[in-house]
Order: C-alpha cells, then sequence, then structure tokens
C-alpha cells in the first residue's frame, strides 16, 4: 500500500506541474517565447521535492489518505472544467471586442486552458483544506 501512495504522490506531482505549467505558459506566451517544458521542468522539480515527505507516512495512513487523496483530485478536475466554462466565454468575449484596436485576436484555447487550471489549483486547495480540517476534526 506504501508502494501505491507513493507512486500516486509522483504521478500526481507531476500532473500538478502540467496544471501549473500550462496555467503559467499561456499567460507568458503572450510577452514571453518560453517553451512549455521549461515550465513543466521547474514545476515537476518543485512538487516532486515537495513531496518527498509521503515516503515516511505509515501504511495504514497511506491506505486511508490514498482513496481521500483520488476522491479530492477528481472533484477538483470537474469541479474546474465546469466553472471554467463562463469566465473563459466572457473572456473571450471581451477579448475579441478589443481584437480591434489591440490586433491580436484570442486564442479561446489557452483563455480556457488558464482558467481551467487557475480553477483546479483552487478547487485542489479548497478541497486539501476541508479534507484537513475533517481528518483533524475525527482524530
Amino acid at each position: 500500500m506504501k508502494f501505491l501512495f507513493v507512486s500516486w504522490t509522483a504521478l500526481r506531482a507531476a500532473f500538478e506541474a502540467v496544471i501549473w505549467a500550462t496555467a503559467f505558459w499561456c499567460v507568458s506566451d503572450s510577452f514571453f517565447d518560453i517553451p512549455w517544458i521549461h515550465f513543466y521542468l521547474v514545476f515537476s522539480i518543485i512538487l516532486l521535492l515537495n513531496g518527498f515527505s509521503v515516503i515516511s507516512v505509515s501504511p495504514e495512513f497511506a491506505g486511508i489518505f490514498l482513496r481521500i487523496e483520488i476522491m479530492l483530485v477528481g472533484l477538483a478536475i470537474s469541479q474546474a472544467l465546469l466553472t471554467s466554462l463562463i469566465p473563459s466565454a466572457i473572456t473571450i468575449v471581451v477579448l475579441s471586442l478589443l481584437s480591434r484596436w489591440t490586433g491580436r485576436e484570442p486564442d479561446w484555447l489557452h483563455v480556457w486552458f488558464v482558467f481551467a487550471c487557475v480553477f483546479y489549483i483552487l478547487w485542489r486547495r479548497h478541497g486539501k483544506r476541508k479534507a484537513e480540517r475533517a481528518w483533524r476534526g475525527s482524530t
């Protein structure tokens, strides 16, 4: 169970590095010409180093926490996809109206990626806090 938990933590860190890298790349793409892979490498190193603390957890805790963690990630993904639609549509409409003056057409996929990634990060943080409060209240 502990190997599964450590593997899940590494996989989750890689996934969250993709989320952070995509958000930063989409925002900075208009200003800088930095490849996405550079953002990914930086964030994957940071998140993998941050995840080393899971090696010392007990197998009982790992089993319980693994189930909770998988549900929290799935919930954050679904909430982020749903809540990013309306702000993305509003932003694309506003950017389309401003494109006459700026001379740049908005890339709807980049706009949606930014909102989906930011909302995933926010929902993930909210779910972590909620799980920690529930865990502290039950012990």
